[in-house]
């Protein structure tokens, strides 16, 4: 787990598997945290999602901006795909 100095956290693949955000380990960290009451844990992982990820819900539907997560590959909300 990386904690930032904005006091959030994410979850990274190791250097020897190329780096770069493991996106089902951060979903498993976020999910383990809370079954074993790690709250901390959670908290700054959730800080991280909400701001690197957008999370919305809208009509009971829920997503996350996409585009945040893959940066110049033109897909989400920004570009109206």
């Amino acid at each position: 787990m990386v904690k930032e100095p904005d006091g959030s956290a994410h979850i990274n693949f190791p250097p020897e598997l190329g780096g770069g955000e493991d996106l089902v380990g951060f979903g498993a960290a976020v999910a383990c945290a809370w079954e074993f009451g790690d709250f901390d844990t959670h908290a700054q992982l959730i800080t991280w999602a909400n701001t690197r990820y957008q999370p919305t819900a809208k009509e009971g539907e829920f997503s996350i901006n996409s585009a945040s997560m893959n940066p110049g590959l033109g897909v989400g909300p920004t570009t109206g795909s």
